[in-house]
């Protein structure tokens, strides 16, 4: 495994969206509570569950309509906590004991992701505070140089391999997936999204339904020993997260592709795009007196593993002896990018060389603004320059930087 770990704003985005899939999940069952989780529902008393008594349980003692609804709700609380990062632990825990809770009371409701969710937000009890994406950071404070763990990270490797891997070797006793005729059956049944993408793969020639049934069911078996070779690692990462999406907009059940989705996220090695990224160092010139712009200079801070962007602020000493008179920038122009050549990048441009040196996930957007047109992509820019003291209004004076980051903040 690469020693580079998953930075904040990469495990951030991941506790947003599984906080956010959680608080859809729990309102979207939130109308069938007293069917499904209620006494006289489809499991008409506790007692018949087959995992009866194996936790306590508050269905137990009253599972009324209005029990059921309330443990939903909570969940969805518990999701919101998880989403802001606020008691996000707390959030975790309770709503893991929750999904445990309504599966003990009604089996009926399982699927393959529902232990894979329960795991995660256990994984998420073991993460170190201080990720500054979280409102909790902001009373706790944050770590400068927040990264998951390595060994977290590879908790969730050896997960993700032996989940798929598993299953693969299960589908070896269904007679749909080794004669290919799984996914055509898919498309068939009711399940599937009524759309032209499926009508156009049914009327595929048959062998080209097998040869994608039979491609998933042998990338899933050799998943766990090709995650072990780093140069397969990426690959068989991205076949199945294409699978993933593939089931996604084909199937009418996100409920059990969303939880995959998000191991696949937290499993993403910014190592893969490493050539993709300018290691060149620079240095970004910035509004000292705009808020937002000290924000922004502290998001990147944090997201910086190679150190390679300092900062200045374009009313100091530094950003006059670095410009030395080439450019004087308007209002807009609240940032300038300035490479170890002396060459300066300006507006979309200056935000394009800032998101190719930090890297990871964060090619993504910079890739998405070099494809736009030079004047669209500078015209946003101008906006939120425009904007950015009706944002988050102006600092004061000089705004007081960490101690971690003396040498990477110039005067």
């Amino acid at each position: 495994m690469s020693n580079e770990r998953i930075t904040a704003a990469h495990y951030g985005l991941y506790r947003a969206l599984l906080g956010a899939y959680l608080i859809v999940h729990f309102l979207m069952l939130l109308p069938y509570a007293g069917e499904l989780f209620a006494v006289g529902g489809s499991v008409a008393t506790a007692s018949l569950s087959p995992f009866h008594e194996l936790l306590p349980n508050p269905l137990w003692l009253l599972d009324e309509p209005w029990v059921a609804q309330a443990l939903l709700i909570t969940g969805a609380v518990c999701g919101l906590a998880i989403l802001v990062g606020l008691a996000d632990r707390v959030g975790a825990l309770l709503a893991a004991l929750i999904l445990a809770w309504l599966f003990q009371r009604n089996p009926l409701i399982a699927n393959p992701s529902l232990p894979l969710l329960g795991w995660l937000l256990v994984l998420h009890l073991f993460v170190p505070v201080g990720n500054f994406t979280s409102l909790g950071a902001r009373w706790r404070g944050s770590a400068p140089d927040w990264r998951l763990p390595a060994h977290l990270y590879l908790a969730v490797w050896i997960v993700l391999s032996l989940s798929y891997s598993h299953s693969g070797w299960t589908k070896l006793a269904s007679p749909s997936w080794v004669d290919g005729q799984t996914i055509r059956l898919v498309l068939e049944n009711p399940l599937a999204r009524d759309y032209w993408l499926r009508e156009w793969l049914l009327a595929t020639p048959p062998w080209v339904l097998q040869a994608l049934t039979w491609g998933v069911l042998w990338v899933e078996l050799l998943f766990a020993p090709l995650a072990l070779w780093s140069r397969t690692r990426p690959w068989v990462w991205l076949a199945m997260l294409l699978a993933q999406f593939g089931f996604l907009t084909l199937l009418n059940f996100a409920d059990l592709t969303f939880p995959m989705l998000l191991v696949h996220l937290l499993c993403f090695d910014p190592a893969w795009l490493r050539r993709a990224e300018v290691s060149d160092p620079g240095v970004l010139l910035f509004d000292g007196d705009c808020a937002f712009c000290h924000a922004s200079v502290r998001l990147a801070l944090h997201e910086d593993r190679h150190w390679r962007l300092r900062f200045a602020p374009l009313q100091g000493a530094s950003a006059k002896r670095l410009l030395n008179g080439r450019v004087m920038p308007d209002d807009g122009d609240s940032i300038v990018l300035v490479d170890e050549h002396g060459q300066i990048a300006r507006k979309s441009a200056a935000v394009i060389g800032v998101l190719l040196r930090l890297g990871g996930l964060w090619l993504l957007p910079a890739w998405l603004l070099r494809s736009l047109p030079r004047r669209m992509a500078d015209a946003g820019y101008d906006l939120v320059g425009r904007w950015r003291y009706r944002l988050a209004g102006k600092v004061s004076g000089s705004c007081p930087w960490r101690p971690e980051y003396n040498g990477r903040v110039l005067p």
